[in-house]
């Protein structure tokens, strides 16, 4: 896994869960032309919705994010004070990644009006809460949406 100053089909994002037995540290959204053309279409419904000021969120089901946990042969790591990333993958390395004790749920993706949000899932029988860090899609998306 190698970080890209440009847009990939990849974001590696800060991930963490409320488990007390299980581990989860980083998460992989994919995010292909499939993903950004629902993406657009779930930034243009936030933003026909009027809704006042206190509203916080949206959510979307979405299973575009796979979360993972962190082991000795992560090679690459995120920049001090950044919590994402573009990266580049090689064929089948995703397969490789160490995945958490638990069997997740679908993902939800939670979306705030100004285009910033986040993953959740749980899990399916501890009902534990797994999550990425925040990440301010619509600004990154901006210019290729």
């Amino acid at each position: 896994m190698k970080i890209s100053s440009i847009p990939t089909k990849h974001i590696l994002v800060k991930a963490n869960c409320q488990s007390e037995w299980d581990n989860c540290d980083f998460a992989l959204i994919t995010c292909d032309d499939y993903w950004k053309k629902e993406f657009k279409k779930k930034l243009e419904a936030i933003g026909s919705f009027h809704a006042p000021d206190s509203f916080l969120s949206f959510k979307f089901l979405d299973c575009s994010v796979e979360f993972y946990q962190s082991t000795e042969e992560e090679t690459e790591t995120l920049p001090e004070g950044k919590d994402w990333e573009f990266v580049n993958l090689e064929d089948g390395e995703e397969d490789l990644f160490a995945k958490p004790e638990n069997q997740l749920d679908s993902g939800l993706l939670i979306l705030y009006k100004n285009g910033s949000g986040f993953y959740q899932t749980y899990g399916k029988y501890s009902g534990e809460e797994y999550y990425t860090y925040e990440i301010p899609f619509k600004v990154i998306f901006e210019g290729i949406l």
